[in-house]
């Protein structure tokens, strides 16, 4: 009776661990399908604020109702950043998929960092220029020249600059700074909007995460995922 007796017990046991087991597993992919819906409604609304803008200016310039140059001239370049902005969402995405299928291509070379990170930020800045924000860049002079794939290491720096932006509030300043020791480069990219919460901080690469105290799921991913992908292969001998 004794042995019958705890034969029965352990099979209960295991029987509950399983069901627990299966219901953290279903509540978690719940919990993705509704984080993941979630983003595609964010990338829906990232695509829709453009696209909206392009066709509004584009249909006052067709009909001919701006005849003052400097507004035509005004208009063309709210197209134009409008333009650049839908490319770098849709290169973000694309990126995001070949990374996640391992199918991107890295082009490593050695490349001065310094030219490289101030040619970086200049142009993030042309981009971006209706933004209206300040960009400061504190680089050592003796950063030595590195081998890493520009195209990927430049859209890391340039995700999260645009992360810091749609982070910032009222104060619309943003510091890259460039930190050396003896083996390691360390590129900062400060802000000062509402942060990440402290105990959130170990989730940030996760994929899809989203902080309790965001406002867009777009924010994060794929921007951080790509950050973490760029930064971690083009660090990884060939």
């Amino acid at each position: 009776k004794s042995f019958y007796f705890w034969t029965i017990l352990t099979l209960l046991l295991i029987l509950s661990f399983g069901v627990v087991l299966i219901v953290r597993t279903v509540a978690h992919e719940m919990e993705v399908l509704r984080i993941k819906s979630d983003f595609v409604s964010s990338v829906s609304h990232e695509f829709k604020t453009p696209l909206t803008s392009i066709k509004a200016l584009t249909e006052r310039l067709l009909e001919g109702k701006v005849k003052d140059q400097a507004k035509m001239n005004q208009y063309f370049s709210v197209i134009s950043q409008d333009t650049n902005k839908l490319t770098h969402l849709v290169g973000n995405i694309l990126d995001f998929a070949k990374i996640e299928e391992g199918k991107k291509e890295y082009d490593f070379e050695e490349t001065d960092m310094i030219e490289w990170l101030d040619q970086t930020v200049e142009n993030f800045k042309k981009e971006n220029l209706q933004r209206e924000i300040t960009i400061r860049t504190r680089i050592p002079d003796d950063v030595p020249h590195l081998i890493i794939d520009k195209n990927a290491m430049t859209m890391a720096v340039s995700n999260l600059l645009d992360n810091a932006i749609k982070s910032s509030t009222e104060k619309n300043e943003i510091d890259v700074i460039v930190v050396k020791d003896e083996n390691n480069i360390l590129i900062k990219v400060k802000d000062y909007g509402i942060g990440i919460p402290h105990d959130e901080l170990n989730k940030v690469f996760e994929k899809f995460y989203q902080g309790s105290n965001a406002t867009s799921c777009f924010d994060l991913p794929p921007s951080v995922d790509i950050v973490k992908m760029c930064c971690f292969l083009s660090s990884t001998d060939e």
